[in-house]
C-alpha cells in the first residue's frame, strides 16, 4: 500500500519502507508482549488489553486521517482466478512428477 505512493526510487523506496515496515512490526510486538506480562500481574488482563487496543484505535483514527494523501488505485481483476491458476498448475506438476522415476523426481511445486 504505502509502496506503491509514487515518491522517488521506486526499488530503493520499496526497500526502506519494507525494512522500516517490518521493523517496526517485530518491535511493536516485542515491546507489546513485554509490557502485557509486566500490566497483567500489576493490573489484571483489562488494563493488559486495554492498551493495546487503545494503540491499535489510534493507528486506525491515524490511517483514515491520511486516507486523502494516499494514492487509491481501482481494483485490477479478481485475485480468485490467479490463485485457482497457481492451484491446478501445482497439482497438474504433482500429477506429472508422480510418472518419473525416483531419480527425475523434482518437487511438485517446482
Amino acid at each position: 500500500f504505502d509502496d506503491d505512493q509514487g515518491h522517488g526510487d521506486a526499488e530503493e523506496a520499496t526497500k526502506s519502507y519494507f525494512r522500516w515496515f517490518y521493523w517496526s512490526i517485530n518491535m511493536g510486538s516485542l515491546l507489546g508482549v513485554g509490557m502485557m506480562s509486566v500490566l497483567t500481574p500489576a493490573y489484571g488482563y483489562g488494563v493488559s488489553f486495554l492498551i493495546p487496543g487503545f494503540l491499535l484505535f489510534i493507528c486506525t483514527v491515524w490511517v483514515w486521517l491520511i486516507r486523502n494523501q494516499c494514492l487509491h488505485l481501482p481494483p485490477s481483476g479478481s485475485v480468485i482466478g490467479m490463485v485457482w491458476q497457481v492451484i491446478k498448475d501445482a497439482l497438474k506438476c504433482r500429477v506429472k512428477s508422480g510418472r518419473q522415476s525416483n531419480s527425475e523426481k523434482r518437487h511438485w511445486l517446482d
